[in-house]
């Protein structure tokens, strides 16, 4: 490759980044005085609130009937429960429903099943081919709905969290309706009509009209043989997938596909949309607890991880050298777009592993060993670089209280955050929110090896076992991406769906329980015997946790995937 080449794959990714740190700092404010606050916004406060005001009138509730940690974290759980419920019978009866002109057939129960519980836990794993076999109608009141619907609720979760360690001996922490409310209609859906329009000027459809038949240099109609240009509501699906680092695409190919992704300027709005919001939260953050200090700590370390992962994937596709004709060549285009190249491809792949995206713009099974192994690694550390829409947050967050206690046993400290004392019983429900994942992860990459040894991967071999090993991972991560060899069975549909539902809110209630213990502590007034938590020191000292924590207990794994691999080259 040319050295050209470099320094335009350098000048983009700074740019990317450059766009996301400084609009996440703006949403950021605005999300903590505008949402977490709830303050009004002139000139549309009124047409908004009277939205809102209805909504929470048909929900039976207002924004000043505040709830308790408990009581906000049952109605978590009820609204997603309901969110699936209503998901999952749509799906098995689409055929029979309005905007279907395309003809789509029921999705068959375990498909709907899986991806009722892949899109209401933000995973979006897609075990069936979108174009195919959703109709209209269940993309936008199912797949789309629930897009808003659990990016919101991660959020809600986030909130529970941040009020549990800043309220004052005191159990309420707001209404769960008004802020999921508040979230979709001042913050996601603004946010997604801007980018939508964005999309559609660069050629992402949107329409509902049905599909176009036409004939191509391959086919001929004179033997009644057409090629069929899928149309469909496109953008609307791809800018929230993104925004809310949900991650499934109105295509099989998702955004390698020229419909959803299909110029450079689409390419660097669904990119920066992919890694905003949750660059956002982590100003929202240091605005809650009124130390701007911990949101850069956060980003810190998220940044630093993210950097280097970047340059890892990056170098490693750059530098894959190929013989053709006993000439040397470099750099791995296999199963990337040629409109986006190495750079773009590897910086969109290591967003959408270090968040909980999932979006693909190139064919993960084609990268190098270590390129992917770097995206199994990003996945396999909780996705908290820089994580999902308030999971990622509330995910290191976790990593931070393990880090504190560790470091006060060593040092002596008292393992206080934010003034608050940690005992035993959040010591407990930090192990819950973080140790599920790896489990899930490596149990059923295990049970599907016993049961089918030679069949749910379409390699054999170290490949092989890192297609079954990633795909597992995704799903016990809530991100969804595959490597594409991953065979999808009745066994696997069903097995990867409770596993989504497990990796999801087994942590969910983790931190509900967590804001309930928190929130009645005091906050201590004495900063003497505290370990400093919003520093750079602290910062080294958690990235070392990150990685003896979330990710050398898969070291095994990898010897038997991606390392055997590289090594049989």
């Amino acid at each position: 490759m040319s050295n050209d080449s470099y320094l335009y794959t350098i000048f983009g990714d700074l740019l990317c980044l450059a766009i996301v740190l400084f609009l996440g700092y703006w949403i950021g404010k605005y999300i903590y005085h505008y949402i977490f606050l709830g303050k009004k916004i002139k000139y549309l406060s009124f047409p908004l609130d009277g939205v809102q005001n209805f909504l929470l009138y048909i929900s039976g509730t207002s924004k000043h009937q505040e709830m308790s940690s408990k009581k906000y974290l049952f109605h978590i759980l009820i609204f997603s429960f309901l969110g699936f419920l209503f998901l999952f019978i749509l799906l098995m009866i689409q055929g029979y429903l309005l905007l279907n002109p395309n003809n789509i057939n029921n999705m068959r129960w375990d498909v709907a099943l899986n991806t009722a519980f892949s899109f209401v836990t933000n995973t979006n794993w897609q075990a069936y081919v979108g174009e195919n076999e959703v109709s209209y109608l269940s993309s936008t009141l199912g797949l789309t709905t629930q897009n808003f619907l659990s990016a919101s609720v991660g959020m809600c979760v986030l909130f529970l969290l941040m009020r549990g360690l800043t309220n004052k001996q005191s159990k309420l922490v707001g209404n769960f309706y008004y802020d999921i409310s508040r979230i979709i209609i001042y913050l996601l859906l603004p946010l997604s009509i801007v980018g939508a329009l964005l999309l559609v000027s660069q050629g992402v459809p949107q329409t509902y009209s049905s599909n176009i038949k036409y004939v191509d240099y391959i086919n001929s109609s004179a033997n009644n043989q057409f090629s069929i240009l899928n149309l469909g509501p496109v953008a609307s699906q791809v800018i929230i997938k993104q925004l809310g680092t949900n991650g499934g695409g109105f295509y099989g190919a998702n955004s390698s596909h020229p419909f959803e992704n299909p110029t450079a300027f689409s390419n660097l709005i669904q990119n920066v949309s992919m890694l905003l919001m949750p660059v956002s939260l982590c100003y929202t953050f240091g605005f809650s607890v009124n130390d701007k200090k911990h949101s850069y700590m956060f980003l810190q370390v998220m940044t630093f991880l993210f950097v280097i992962a970047l340059m890892c994937c990056t170098i490693s596709e750059y530098t894959y050298k190929f013989v053709i004709n006993s000439n040397v060549y470099y750099g791995n285009m296999s199963g990337k777009e040629s409109r986006f190249g190495i750079g773009l491809s590897s910086f969109w792949s290591i967003s959408t592993t270090s968040t909980s995206t999932g979006s693909v713009n190139s064919n993960l099974n084609q990268y190098t060993p270590l390129g992917g192994m770097i995206l199994l690694l990003l996945i396999e550390f909780g996705e908290i670089v820089y994580g999902g829409i308030g999971s990622g947050l509330y995910g290191i967050i976790g990593f931070v209280i393990l880090t504190i206690f560790i470091s006060g046993l060593i040092i002596g400290k008292t393992p206080e955050y934010l003034g608050k004392k940690i005992d035993s019983f959040d010591m407990k429900m930090v192990c819950l929110l973080i140790l599920p994942s790896p489990i899930l992860a490596m149990g059923g990459t295990a049970i599907s090896t016993i049961v089918y040894p030679l069949g749910i991967y379409s390699e054999k071999g170290a490949h092989g076992f890192t297609q079954l090993l990633y795909g597992y991972t995704s799903m016990a991560n809530n991100n969804g991406s595959s490597f594409n060899g991953f065979k999808h069975n009745t066994l696997s549909n069903v097995m990867g769906g409770f596993i989504m539902v497990i990796a999801r809110f087994v942590p969910i209630v983790a931190v509900g329980l967590m804001s309930d213990n928190l929130s009645i502590k005091k906050i201590s007034n004495s900063n003497s015997n505290q370990l400093k938590t919003n520093n750079t020191l602290f910062a080294i000292l958690l990235v070392g946790i990150i990685v003896l924590v979330g990710a050398l207990g898969f070291f095994p794994s990898w010897a038997l995937g991606p390392i055997a691999e590289a090594t049989s080259i």
